[in-house]
C-alpha cells in the first residue's frame, strides 16, 4: 500500500488538500440555518424516525412542508441520525418532552454528519474528475491540473461544506462521465452503468436528469456511425431509456412531491433567442469573476482542443452549453446551479495546464494562474473558520448581556433563544409567528439568557405590529435592538420600513459587524463577486448592527 501512496503521491496530496479545505467549514454558522435547502433531509430523516416510515407519500401532512425534494439523501442520514439519537437519548437522561424540546433546540450534530458525508462527496468528485481525464485526455498532466482545479474551486468548495444537494449532482455528472470513459468495458456496460447513474441520482436531484444530455452527447459525438449502426444499438438504449424511466419513477412513488423543482419552471414565461445564445455566459458569469483561472484556463482548453481532439472539446462544450440552455428555458439561473459544470470547466482547463506545461513560458503562466485559485480557496477556508457575522452576534450577545437585558430582534435567520415569559409575549403579538423552535424555548425556559423577542421571520405578511414598534419597544422598555440589515429588503410596507427606522434611528450604535457583499455568501453558495469582494475585510454573512435604545 505504501509504494502505491509513493506511486500516486500526486493525487493522494490534491485529495487531501480538497479534504482538507472543506473540512474546516464544517461547522459553519452551526446552529443557524440560513438557506432551506440544508435542513430539509436532516429534518425529513428525523420526521422518517418520528413517524416510522420510510415512505413520505404516506404521511404526506407531515413532510409537505419539510421535504421539497426526492428523499435519497435524507434515507442516507437515517442511519447516523439514528445513532445520534440513541446516543442523546441514553446520555441526557430526561423526559421525552424534555428531550424533544433539547433536540430542536440545537440540532448542529446532524447538520455536521450531513456535511460531512458531502464533504466526502465533494472530494470523491475531485478523483472522479481526474480519472475522467486520465482516460479522456491520455495525460497525467492533465489529469492533475483537472483534479488540482476541481480541489480549489471555490464553489465546489462551499457547495461540499453544506447539507444540500448540489455537490450530489455534480458527482452523478461525473460519475456518468467516468463510465462513459472507461474503454476497458463494453459499449452496452458503459452506457448501462451511466444510465444507472442518471437513473438513481434522480433520487438525490430531479437536476441530476440532465446528465442524460450527456450520455446522448457521448453517444453522438463517439459512439454513433451511422443509422445502421444506430438500429443495431435502439434495441438497448430503448431498455436504457426504460431502465432510467423506472429509476426515475420511484422516487416520485416514495414522494409524490419529489421534483418540487419543477413547480418553479419558467417556460410560459417570455424567452429571448438571444439570451438563450449567450445562456453559458448567463450562467458562468455568476463564477467568472471570482473563479477567474478557471474560467480563462477552461477558454484555452477548448481552443487547444478544437486543435487536437475537436470531438473531446465539443463534448465538454456542449455538455455547458445544453445544460446553460435548459436551465434558461425551462427553469432559471442561480448561483448554485453552476456547481455541476464546474467539473466540465476543470476537466478544460486541465487540459489547458497540460498544453502551456510544454514550455517554460507555458510553465511560468501555467503556474501564476494555478497560483490564484488556491489563494482564493484558502480565502474561502480562512472565512469559514471566522464564521458567520451571526455567530460573531450570538457571542458578543453571551458576553455583554445580562439575564434581564430586554433586546429586540429583526432578522432571518439570526435569532436568540427565547424565555417563556418571551413566548408568551409573542403569543399575545401574533399566535402565528411562534414557531417550533419557540416551543422548545418554552418548554427548556432558561433563566441563565436575555429577555429577547424575535420578530424578524415572523411578521412579513401583517406589518400592523411593526408600524407601531418604536412606540411599543418604549412601553414595554426594551434596551437594545439587533438589525440584521438587509431583511429590511424583504419589507413591502413603507411605513413599517419607515418604524423600524425610526427605532433604530432612537438609538445609538454600539457595535457593527460589517458582511460581505451579497454577491460573496458562504451559506448561500453565491460567488458572483470579484476575488476583491472576497478578499475585503469584512465577515461572511449579514451586516448586523447593535443598537442600544433610550
Amino acid at each position: 500500500m505504501y509504494t502505491r501512496l509513493k506511486e500516486n503521491w500526486p493525487i493522494v496530496s490534491i485529495l487531501v488538500l480538497a479534504f482538507l479545505l472543506r473540512i474546516v467549514g464544517i461547522m459553519y454558522n452551526m446552529p443557524f440555518r440560513d438557506n432551506p435547502d440544508e435542513p430539509t433531509f436532516i429534518h425529513t430523516a428525523l420526521q422518517m424516525i418520528h413517524l416510522r416510515t420510510l415512505i413520505p407519500s404516506l404521511h404526506v401532512a407531515d413532510f409537505k412542508l419539510i421535504l421539497a425534494y426526492p428523499p435519497y439523501f435524507a434515507y442516507v442520514l437515517l442511519i447516523p441520525t439514528l445513532v445520534i439519537l440513541a446516543i442523546q437519548y441514553f446520555s441526557w437522561h430526561t423526559t421525552t418532552t424534555l428531550f424533544t424540546a433539547k433536540l430542536l433546540y440545537n440540532l448542529t450534530p446532524y447538520y455536521i454528519v450531513a456535511r460531512f458525508i458531502n464533504i466526502l462527496v465533494g472530494t470523491a468528485i475531485v478523483y472522479l474528475v481526474y480519472k475522467v481525464a486520465l482516460s479522456f485526455f491520455k495525460s497525467r498532466k492533465a489529469a492533475y491540473a483537472s483534479a488540482f482545479l476541481v480541489a480549489t474551486s471555490i464553489l465546489q468548495e462551499v457547495l461540499s461544506m453544506t447539507a444540500k444537494h448540489w455537490i450530489q449532482v455534480s458527482f452523478v455528472f461525473m460519475f456518468v462521465l467516468f463510465f462513459l470513459t472507461r474503454e476497458n468495458r463494453t459499449k452496452k456496460q458503459r452506457y448501462l452503468y451511466a444510465i444507472l447513474g442518471s437513473g438513481i441520482g434522480m433520487g438525490f436531484s430531479a437536476a441530476c436528469g440532465m446528465s442524460l444530455i450527456l450520455v446522448g452527447l457521448y453517444y453522438l459525438i463517439f459512439d454513433f456511425e451511422n443509422w445502421e449502426n444506430l438500429k443495431q444499438d435502439f434495441s438497448w438504449i430503448f431498455s436504457y431509456g426504460f431502465i432510467f424511466l423506472i429509476l426515475s419513477f420511484i422516487p416520485w412513488l416514495l414522494w409524490h412531491q419529489s421534483n418540487f423543482f419543477t413547480t418553479a419552471a419558467t417556460v410560459s414565461q417570455s424567452k429571448s433567442f438571444l439570451m438563450l445564445l449567450i445562456s453559458p455566459w448567463s450562467l458562468l458569469s455568476r463564477m467568472a469573476f471570482s473563479e477567474v483561472s478557471l474560467f480563462v484556463l477552461s477558454i484555452g482548453g477548448f481552443l487547444f482542443l478544437l486543435d487536437d481532439a475537436p470531438k473531446k472539446g465539443l463534448l465538454l462544450f456542449g455538455q455547458i452549453y445544453l445544460y446553460s440552455a435548459a436551465f434558461y428555458i425551462i427553469f432559471f439561473l442561480e448561483g448554485r446551479y453552476v456547481g455541476p459544470v464546474i467539473p466540465f470547466l476543470c476537466l478544460l482547463g486541465g487540459y489547458c495546464v497540460a498544453r502551456l506545461w510544454e514550455n517554460k513560458v507555458g510553465i511560468v503562466i501555467a503556474c501564476i494562474l494555478l497560483t490564484i485559485p488556491v489563494a482564493a480557496s484558502l480565502r474561502v477556508s480562512y472565512l469559514a473558520l471566522q464564521n458567520d457575522t451571526n455567530i460573531h452576534v450570538k457571542n458578543w450577545v453571551e458576553i455583554y448581556l445580562k439575564p434581564n437585558d430586554r433586546v429586540i430582534v429583526y432578522g432571518d435567520p439570526f435569532r436568540l433563544p427565547m424565555t417563556s415569559k418571551g413566548i408568551a409575549e409573542l403569543r399575545t403579538i401574533d399566535p402565528l409567528a411562534v414557531a417550533s423552535t419557540d416551543l422548545a424555548d418554552e418548554t427548556l425556559d432558561r433563566h441563565d439568557i436575555p429577555y429577547a423577542l424575535d420578530i424578524g421571520p415572523n411578521f412579513k405578511n401583517d406589518f400592523s405590529f411593526l408600524k407601531t414598534l418604536p412606540e411599543y419597544a418604549k412601553e414595554k422598555k426594551y434596551k437594545y435592538f439587533i438589525l440584521v440589515t438587509e431583511r429590511l429588503q424583504d419589507i413591502k410596507d413603507s411605513d413599517s420600513e419607515k418604524a423600524l427606522a425610526r427605532l433604530a434611528d432612537s438609538g445609538k450604535i454600539i457595535e457593527k459587524f460589517d458582511g460581505m457583499s451579497p454577491k460573496i455568501s458562504i451559506a448561500n453558495t453565491e460567488f458572483a463577486g470579484t476575488l476583491f469582494d472576497l478578499f475585503s475585510s469584512k465577515l461572511p454573512g449579514r451586516t448586523i448592527i447593535i443598537y442600544k435604545l433610550p
